[in-house]
């Protein structure tokens, strides 16, 4: 008897990039924990165990980009168990680009999504972490009384919260992560965005699917997990301080 399986979450990305300093002081001021480092690759981490790689991009192994230029190039999601992943694997085994391999000792399975994305299956092995948020007072509900608000220097992301894609069809890789990975939709945009959740209940999305008119395949965004939207302003203050340029917000998705 095999267990029905449920992802849970991103477990690790991975990055193709050419510029290894420029991204090793990014992501230190971002707030990621440097545990790795080598000429051709970083390893970070967030506070719940979450990695994030960064692999110069002609590294052999490294999975095909998607685009042009620096992208993401690889999403690993987690299960409980392994009998969850002896299912998974027997659902992949026939997709193209599967693979059952083991990375610094642990089973990874995976394929190729409809969009070229490489994508990898493992036991989970985030953390769990204490974590105190602060309550956001509103004009209706004051939940928050003669207690201050907390002041961030900077951020410490908990973890990768979702990663977004442009994709040349959205609605095969809709389907493809329903089917294959038992994926549920949220919300979409009707023909051009599908929200997406690992489980039935959770948070709105763990992977958003937009389809540009032209068809582009690409990265969008990362989102990081932080506390509260204290520590939204507070890093992004630092990242300010840091020389970072904003590109967009702060802001937020109105239907999430």
């Amino acid at each position: 008897m095999t267990d029905d399986p449920t992802v849970l979450g991103i477990e690790a990305i991975t990055y193709g990039a050419s510029d290894l300093a420029a991204c090793r002081r990014f992501f230190t001021d971002w707030g990621l924990a440097l545990t790795g480092e080598s000429a051709t690759r970083l390893d970070f981490e967030c506070l719940n165990g979450c990695q994030v790689h960064v692999v110069e991009a002609s590294a052999i192994g490294l999975p095909t980009p998607i685009e042009d230029g620096p992208t993401l190039r690889e999403v690993v999601w987690g299960v409980a168990s392994e009998g969850e992943l002896d299912t998974l694997a027997s659902r992949l085994e026939a997709l193209p680009g599967f693979v059952d391999r083991t990375v610094n000792g642990r089973r990874q399975i995976g394929a190729t999504d409809p969009n070229g994305l490489a994508f990898r299956v493992q036991v989970s092995t985030k953390r769990e972490v204490p974590i105190e948020a602060a309550e956001s007072n509103t004009w209706s509900r004051k939940g928050r009384i003669d207690r201050p608000a907390p002041v961030y220097e900077r951020a410490q992301p908990i973890e990768v919260g979702h990663v977004v894609f442009f994709v040349r069809d959205v609605q095969a890789c809709e389907r493809f992560y329903v089917e294959h990975l038992g994926f549920v939709v949220s919300d979409r945009y009707p023909g051009r965005g599908s929200f997406l959740r690992c489980a039935p209940h959770g948070g709105h999305h763990d992977l958003f699917l937009l389809q540009l008119p032209q068809g582009k395949a690409g990265l969008n965004h990362v989102a990081f997990t932080v506390r509260d939207i204290h520590e939204v302003f507070g890093g992004g203050l630092h990242m300010s301080r840091c020389g970072w340029d904003t590109q967009l917000g702060p802001g937020r998705h109105p239907i999430s």
